[in-house]
């Protein structure tokens, strides 16, 4: 069943105009069909399930799996920074949840990589030039007491880099100005109810066919405190891309300031 997230509709012609884009890009990323999709379980212990995904984590990497027909990939995951993994941090977001709907029945979210004074760099290689790509991250630590509002609440925050463009349609619980925001900070401390996730679609890769992704501390009280579970990367599909080009420059554009580069994604 498709389940479209929920966006905080507000009432100015802006955040009207932010609220259309986001739901149009969501209707044509989980409509299409994708070439391939690729899970990978940052903090992937015995017993929990591993069928379709990698689970690669700190100081690892390889090879990605395609999860429908269990295909060795050309590109690529490098992990690096943080701390852990630490086996008993996180859960799995709750049903109905962005997180639920990206990850819940295929990877098991128990399990983190945390913070340390070392960010966390995810590094996808391999990636077709000509391709369009999306990328979905959850985290979450699974602490109550370092939920959203709390006094020692913690964020994490997630960003995109070496991408020529991209439409950021992260959660509605995570903060960011719009889709051509290339950093989403989210409330990882206690993530599980709100399922929040940085998401990143219609994604074309530099000539060098790599993109990354830093996981940094958001915001936290007492910083550096941030965790990520678990991605999902996958190949975007031109009618996805086609469906938004024209609409996108439509709903958006209008006093908005933008990078040129984040902006490509919308138009004709």
């Amino acid at each position: 069943m498709l389940s479209l997230r929920q966006v905080d509709i507000r009432y100015s012609v802006l955040d009207v105009r932010r609220s259309l884009l986001v739901l149009l890009l969501c209707l044509s990323s989980r409509a299409a069909a994708h070439a391939w999709t690729a899970y990978n379980d940052l903090g992937w212990t015995d017993g929990q399930r591993k069928e379709g995904i990698t689970v690669y984590t700190k100081g690892e990497g390889g090879k990605l799996i395609d999860r429908e027909t269990g295909q060795t990939l050309s590109a690529t995951l490098a992990v690096a920074g943080g701390s852990g993994p630490n086996r008993k941090f996180g859960t799995n977001a709750v049903a109905g949840t962005d997180a639920a709907y990206v990850f819940n029945g295929v990877v098991d979210c128990v399990g983190c990589l945390a913070y340390s004074d070392e960010e966390v760099m995810l590094q996808i290689e391999g990636l077709d030039t000509q391709g369009r790509y999306e990328v979905v991250l959850y985290g979450d630590r699974g602490n109550r007491g370092y939920a959203r509002g709390k006094k020692n609440a913690r964020m994490t925050k997630v960003t995109l880099s070496g991408a020529d463009a991209f439409a950021n349609i992260s959660s509605a619980a995570a903060k960011y100005s719009g889709p051509d925001d290339d950093s989403v900070i989210t409330t990882n401390g206690f993530n599980n109810e709100l399922g929040a996730v940085a998401w990143f679609t219609l994604i074309e890769p530099g000539t060098d066919g790599k993109i990354t992704l830093t996981v940094a501390d958001g915001g936290s009280k007492k910083p550096p405190k941030f965790y990520i579970n678990a991605i999902r990367i996958r190949s975007v599909p031109e009618p996805a891309a086609v469906l938004t080009a024209g609409l996108g420059l439509a709903l958006f554009a209008l006093g908005r300031r933008r990078k040129p580069r984040a902006f490509r994604a919308s138009q004709p």
